[in-house]
């Protein structure tokens, strides 16, 4: 009986994929879009703003000691939902400015088009535009000179720091604020130096994860809705690159791939706790053979069931273990291990039992369990970002900060349990613009806009280039995440530099060297 309920359940699980991704629409959904476009026409405009306030070039200020000048306090929005976030600081090479003294500590600066750092000119540098959300808390918007802009500036970039909402305000206020700050910055351009078309985001954990929500949406009609509502100038938000460091990304799945990649650590649970743990592990297999993922060589990645473990075989669960040999692989060759050093490292790791090979060149693992017995024991509860016993989580709040269930996947899982009723009234919430939760849940998924199996395919303009690191050790979430979303990246035609780092957990992971350093050197090989 316990299988036949995961069956169904499995079944379930797809249906759901099949309605949160899939080409179709459901009446749910269409009637929600009604209901949506009927509050819309209420308003006096359907369009974002196109008079926002210019720059006040008279205004500029001037850090000598790393010649660099900059204006902060800028209102990016007309109708901003929280102005002590929703501005931003410009901060600029001297060498792209001509300034005039006003004699009173500002200077009235135009822009030097013949000045020049390195290859770069005031109209060609790229702009950096850092996402500092860890926990997806509010960016506070810079209210003097920002010290660690030298790191950029000195390079011939331009630095932009805008402030943005935090999770207390729920999905998409970030995203939201962020992408208004970069069609700001376009609605701008031509007052101040820098390239429009080279915006690089860049971000850790939280931050990883909008910077790949923005680099990923990127002009998506989802947004207009909420950009309206703050008055955001009528430009791209549009990203060229981007840089995440461990994003936390794949709301939608995530609670499914942490079962599926680190569940198998778990012990003592209760019977229903064991079904539900499992039947969220069958989901993601549900998942990832019905949106298609494929390697490099064009072939097929799917899941299949297994004599141990749930779903542990198949093309998708080896090239994941090719991935966490390959990182070990590269962590041997970064250490400059000799032979035997090498076989002395390889010989810690199997104190306990043996899963770990080495034949001078190639590692080989038995199964990722084995890995994830070692390095990536889970260490969230069941429903792991969803937090069934917690509430839910404060990121997908209405606006009230208040934690709120999200998954509609689970929803179906924890039917007949005691979880049913609280998760229900959650997921039927809408936010003060009248959006549903799975509207919200897929305006924030990277996926949605990059798999050919989801209805939001190719409707964004994703970023070019994208630089993805992380810590293979981080118990944050599944290995799977930041994996998926190179492979949806590579499946899309974009340029991608991944690589997951061991012996390193949730932090800005570099195989070697500082992580700004590395960033740097990325962002002039994409433009050079």
């Amino acid at each position: 009986m316990k299988r036949k309920y995961r069956i169904i359940l499995g079944f379930l699980c797809v249906l759901m994929c099949v309605s949160l991704f899939g080409c179709s629409v459901s009446q749910t959904a269409e009637k929600d879009t009604e209901t949506v476009q009927e509050k819309e026409e209420t308003k006096q405009t359907n369009e974002v703003v196109l008079d926002l306030a210019m720059i006040d070039n008279s205004k500029w200020l001037y850090n000598e000691s790393d010649d660099v000048y900059y204006q902060t306090g800028i209102l990016y929005c007309a109708n901003p939902a929280d102005e002590t976030y929703e501005t931003l600081g410009i901060f600029v090479p001297g060498a792209y400015m001509s300034a005039e003294d006003n004699g009173d500590g500002t200077y009235t600066c135009t822009v030097n088009e013949s000045g020049n750092i390195g290859s770069y000119t005031a109209k060609s540098a790229p702009i950096m535009f850092p996402v500092n959300t860890p926990g997806h808390k509010a960016q506070d918007a810079p209210e003097g000179y920002v010290k660690s802009c030298s790191t950029y500036t000195d390079e011939g970039f331009i630095y932009v720091v805008a402030g943005c909402r935090g999770k207390e305000s729920g999905v998409p206020a970030g995203v939201t604020d962020l992408k208004a700050a970069i069609r700001y910055i376009r609605y701008i351009e031509e007052s101040i130096p820098g390239d429009t078309d080279r915006i690089v985001v860049f971000g850790h954990s939280g931050g990883g994860s909008q910077a790949s929500v923005l680099g990923s949406s990127g002009d998506s009609e989802l947004y207009l809705p909420y950009l309206q509502d703050i008055g955001a100038a009528d430009t791209s938000d549009a990203v060229a690159a981007v840089m995440a460091w461990c994003p936390i990304t794949s709301y939608d799945t995530s609670d499914l791939s942490y079962e599926w990649n680190m569940g198998s650590t778990r012990s003592g649970l209760s019977d229903e706790m064991q079904l539900i743990s499992d039947s969220l592990a069958e989901a993601y297999a549900d998942y990832v053979n019905e949106m298609e993922f494929y390697d490099e060589n064009g072939e097929l990645l799917r899941l299949e069931e297994s004599s141990e473990g749930i779903y542990q075989a198949g093309s998708y669960y080896e090239y994941l273990k090719d991935v966490i040999e390959t990182s070990l692989e590269h962590y041997l060759e970064d250490e400059g291990f000799s032979v035997k050093e090498a076989q002395n490292y390889i010989a810690s790791l199997n104190k306990d039992y043996e899963w770990v090979s080495y034949d001078g060149k190639e590692v080989s693992i038995t199964s990722i369990a084995a890995f994830v017995d070692h390095f990536k024991s889970a260490t969230k509860p069941i429903a792991a970002f969803d937090k069934l016993d917690e509430g839910g989580h404060e990121l997908f709040n209405t606006g009230d900060g208040e934690k709120t269930h999200y998954d509609a996947i689970l929803y179906e899982i924890v039917k007949g349990t005691e979880y049913e009723d609280e998760v229900a009234e959650d997921i039927e919430k809408r936010d003060h613009l009248g959006y549903d939760m799975a509207y919200r849940l897929k305006m924030f998924s990277p996926l949605y806009y990059l798999l050919s199996k989801s209805e939001g395919y190719q409707s964004s303009s994703v970023a070019s280039y994208w630089r993805i690191r992380s810590g293979i050790n981080q118990t944050d979430t599944a290995l799977t995440t930041e994996v998926n979303l190179a492979l949806a990246l590579e499946m899309y035609g974009a340029d991608v530099d991944f690589e997951t780092v061991w012996e390193q957990g949730h932090t800005q992971a570099e195989r070697s060297g500082k992580a700004s350093d590395n960033l740097i050197e990325w962002v002039k090989e994409c433009f050079k």
